[in-house]
């Protein structure tokens, strides 16, 4: 009997995680879920899968099975979510996970699903995860190949405890009990460098800024690093042609691909209880990557996870009138969530693994006066985040566009921006340029109307996003203006404010004729006063970052090749002249208060907010490179 949307609403109680299974020659692993009834008969069963471009010959390991069986309970949010808001109940019946664990991922997944239960007007205390499965392992599961199923996993010796302040340096990887304090490399594989002393860390690859920085702050610190991309659908890597170009300029020895294929998708669209919500939008994707990346990191050697989530991402975007639970769309990102996936990595899949992020105390300001300053030159141009992209093209129109290019206005010169990211030129925008050159500040008809996300029509006539009044509402929501924080990855309202503030005076509308803080007039294109005391307050941090050499002097050589043409005053765009009051009052307020603390972090070499950062990922106060004891936060 074949389900139509009306019988699954009436008879379908739960989702359940029922299996998974391994393909060795074919490097892919098989999900099945199922929703059923009432008495736990199966209504109806959907596939997942996870394949990867490379596996290690040999039998996966228990901790393996692990990793791949937590993801297979996180993958099937996307089962879930078609009829949670009649079936709030979530099963796993693919293997046993204990009380402790459980705990774990009711947290993690709720705060992931948060988003979802908001929008669908559900309380999220109804959400409910239960084991079916008794602790002794169920026999055998069928496969293509001899490995340790999940199920056996739980047979492993119980792996060390993390550490117990989060508010610390932690310690790096510890070796399981019993090695008499040897490093333990995976099972089965050998390391793949010459140099054991250094730290072998793994970085989410998102084609963005974050992770663009941040595997370049890494290689910094002499880290032996590689990339793993988590692709949504088999073959995205070869689509975005950008991505390829950027990792072979990148540090990274090579990139794993994990690709997720959904054989089931158009069927759950088919029986979909909200229709009004696309529920493969709102998934657990963060734990997604996390536990892709446990299972690579065990395969490939790598003793730490390292991911690219900033201060910003704790910031909630609202809270349910009615149920009053907090809704954060980057919840997985969080420093709670950070904390969460780090405890839970160390002591139920192998205690070798240290899940961190290395930007959990940059603001989205530093990230990308940082990027700007280290990394434009060579990949400003090579970057893509655009959530509504299907190509190598950002779209031009989304809250996420419209992000990137505030933030990056406020230290780049615009027509930059907008060639090398957005490929947008003065030549392809003759005759409806959008930009505010003429000397009283007017605009092209060709930039009103409204923006599509997803379509680059959002663009058309337009050469300063600033100056374009179709993008007025999406800065403006930016900007706190609209009601809450977009349900997007975009940084919190006063961030924004504080660039928007810094561009004001890229422009000059704060510094005129005056002198900027390195001598000579202010640049239009290339900073007022306070973009100069950005950059010195970042260039310090990241003199302090590398032992107070290597990355100062990158920094210096970019911020050179960014000293455009000088100018005074240049007529401010639309956007700055409507808000003007808002920009220059609590704006500059807003970057004043990062500034000081940017400059706290370059003096003491200490984050001023509790973070993960082992001992080897130090911010190096007075040249310093050890890091030792300077992980207490502050």
């Amino acid at each position: 009997m074949v389900l139509d949307r009306e019988q699954l609403a009436e008879r379908c109680v739960s989702t359940s995680f029922d299996k998974l299974s391994v393909d060795y020659e074919g490097r892919k692993v098989t999900f099945t879920h199922s929703f059923r009834d009432a008495q736990g008969s199966v209504l109806e069963e959907f596939e997942t899968e996870l394949v990867f471009s490379e596996l290690q010959p040999r039998p996966i390991t228990a901790a393996e099975a692990r990793a791949l069986l937590s993801f297979g309970l996180c993958h099937s949010t996307y089962v879930y979510l078609a009829a949670a808001t009649r079936a709030p109940l979530l099963q796993v019946r693919a293997g046993y996970f204990s009380p402790d664990e459980l705990a774990f991922f009711r947290e993690a997944l709720a705060g992931a699903l948060a988003e979802y239960f908001y929008l669908a007007d559900l309380n999220l205390a109804d959400f409910r995860l239960e084991c079916c499965c008794s602790e002794t392992p169920p026999p055998h599961p069928t496969g293509t190949h001899a490995a340790a199923t999940a199920s056996e996993a739980t047979a492993a010796p119980a792996p060390a405890a993390p550490p117990a302040a989060a508010t610390e340096y932690a310690a790096g990887p510890q070796p399981a009990a019993g090695t008499a304090g040897e490093q333990q490399p995976a099972a089965g594989a050998a390391r793949r460098h010459d140099q054991p002393d250094r730290p072998r860390v793994l970085v989410p690859f998102g084609g963005g800024k974050d992770s663009t920085l941040l595997m370049e702050l890494l290689s910094t610190l002499r880290a032996d690093v590689g990339w793993i991309y988590y692709g949504e659908w088999v073959g995205s890597w070869q689509v975005y042609g950008k991505f390829a170009k950027l990792a072979a300029a990148s540090p990274a020895a090579g990139v794993v691909l994990a690709e997720q294929n959904l054989p089931s998708l158009e069927r759950l669209k088919q029986l979909n209880l909200a229709p009004q919500l696309a529920f493969q939008d709102y998934t657990a994707y963060v734990s997604f990557y996390t536990f892709a990346s446990a299972f690579v990191a065990l395969q490939q050697d790598y003793d730490y996870i390292c991911v690219g989530n900033e201060y910003s991402a704790n910031a909630i975007n609202t809270t349910h009138p009615k149920y009053n639970y907090p809704v954060n769309h980057q919840y997985e990102k969080s420093f709670a969530a950070e904390r969460a996936f780090h405890a839970f990595l160390r002591r139920h899949i192998h205690p070798r693994l240290y899940y961190f992020s290395g930007l959990q105390h940059m603001t989205e300001l530093e990230i990308a006066q940082r990027f700007s300053s280290l990394c434009a030159s060579k990949y400003l141009h090579l970057i893509i985040s655009c959530n509504w992209a299907t190509d190598d093209d950002w779209c031009g129109g989304c809250e996420k566009c419209a992000f990137v290019f505030l933030l990056f206005a406020a230290f780049l010169p615009v027509p930059d921006i907008m060639a090398k990211v957005f490929g947008i030129t003065a030549e392809s925008c003759r005759g409806g340029s959008g930009g505010g050159g003429e000397e009283e500040g007017t605009r092209s008809g060709s930039s009103s109307g409204q923006v599509v996300p997803g379509s680059r029509e959002s663009l058309r006539g337009v050469y300063d996003m600033y100056d374009s009044e179709r993008h007025v509402p999406v800065f403006e929501s930016l900007m706190g203006l609209a009601g809450h924080k977009p349900f997007e990855c975009v940084g919190t309202p006063e961030e924004c404010l504080a660039a928007m503030y810094l561009s004001y005076e890229r422009y000059g509308g704060g510094g005129g004729e005056d002198q900027a803080a390195g001598g000579g007039p202010a640049d239009c294109c290339g900073g007022g006063a306070a973009a100069a005391a950005a950059a010195a307050a970042a260039a310090a941090a990241a003199a302090a970052a590398a032992g107070g050499t290597t990355m100062a002097g990158v920094g210096r050589e970019e911020q050179k090749s960014h000293q455009g043409h000088r100018c005074g005053k240049k007529p401010l765009p639309l956007l700055l002249r409507k808000h003007i009051g808002l920009i220059t009052g609590k704006g500059k307020e807003e970057w004043d208060k990062i500034r000081e603390s940017m400059q706290r972090v370059a003096e003491t070499g200490r984050p001023g907010v509790p973070t993960l950062y082992p001992d080897w990922y130090s911010l190096g106060a007075g040249g310093g490179t050890s890091g030792k004891g300077t992980g207490q936060a502050k």
